[in-house]
């Protein structure tokens, strides 16, 4: 999957560069401070900025925010698969938008 997360990196770096360098510094530093380790550690093959990844797979997801993330910085939402009609719906602006397969979108952190 590191292919699918480096053009995930490269759109964020794109939309979001603060959020880019953020992630970049971050993995960097975890990566510095695991090399000494004696037992192998696998954040140096870990391919993204973000510093989790969370699968939600055929599930109808209750309404929740983020709150451990921080204003100025984004989460990254992507569908995947073939053939979902999934809807993404945003209650606070009484949007329903389509969220097809090969959709991505970015929400303000926090909300």
């Amino acid at each position: 999957m590191s292919s699918t997360e480096f053009f995930w990196n490269a759109v964020t770096g794109a939309i979001a560069p603060d959020l880019f360098e953020a992630g970049s510094v971050a993995i960097s530093e975890v990566h510095g401070k695991t090399c000494a380790a004696t037992k192998s550690v696998p954040v140096s093959r870990w391919p993204s900025i973000f510093s989790g990844l969370e699968v939600i797979a055929n599930h109808l997801t209750l309404p929740h925010r983020d709150s451990g993330g921080t204003r100025s910085h984004y989460d990254m939402l992507v569908s995947l698969g073939i053939g979902h009609d999934a809807i993404f719906s945003i209650k606070d602006l009484e949007a329903d938008l389509d969220y097809f397969p090969g959709t991505m979108c970015f929400i303000c952190g926090k909300v």
